[in-house]
């Protein structure tokens, strides 16, 4: 598969969607996240990812879209294949990140296999843009399902719905 099928592959499963996440803190909504991932096979070690996503959370500010969005991501061999799970909030949650503090509603984990460094750029690229228009977060908050959480961001985008799905359980 080649690079855009697999960024599009990431996006198309609505089991890593989470319209309501049930914590109401950075850590635990993190690990409720990991914990989707799991169940997909897409991290084999959810200790060790929640490890490497915290310690990644240290260094910098993960945080974009005027504060509203928090990218966390980590690579790592407990990895098995490029994996994204993104949550929402009713209501902001704190989200301390790096040196910053910001009150987030949206939370979108990225997985990125240790032999992958190309890919996890190239999908962070395109999450930095699509997240950076108001309009598309407020339409993303709107969303009453993960289904539908899932057909705005593959459509947003721009991923055809063509590409073979990503090998996720169902």
């Amino acid at each position: 598969m080649d690079v855009l099928g697999e960024l599009a592959a990431v996006v198309h499963h609505p089991g890593l969607m989470i319209p309501e996440l049930a914590s109401d803190s950075k850590i635990p909504a993190i690990k409720q996240l990991i914990d989707r991932l799991h169940e997909q096979d897409v991290v084999d070690d959810n200790l060790a990812f929640l490890q490497a996503v915290l310690e990644r959370e240290s260094l910098q500010s993960t945080v974009i879209g005027n504060g509203e969005v928090a990218l966390p991501h980590a690579r790592g061999r407990m990895v098995r294949r490029l994996g994204l799970a993104l949550g929402r909030t009713k209501v902001p949650i704190s989200y301390p990140s790096g040196d910053d503090r910001h009150e987030v509603r949206l939370i979108c984990l990225i997985a990125v296999p240790a032999d992958s460094p190309g890919l996890y750029l190239k999908l962070l690229a395109a999450l930095a843009r699509v997240f950076d228009e108001a309009a598309f977060r407020a339409e993303l908050g709107e969303a009453d399902t993960a289904e539908r959480m899932q057909q705005l961001l593959a459509r947003k985008m721009e991923m055809s719905c063509s590409i073979p799905p990503y090998p996720y359980r169902s």
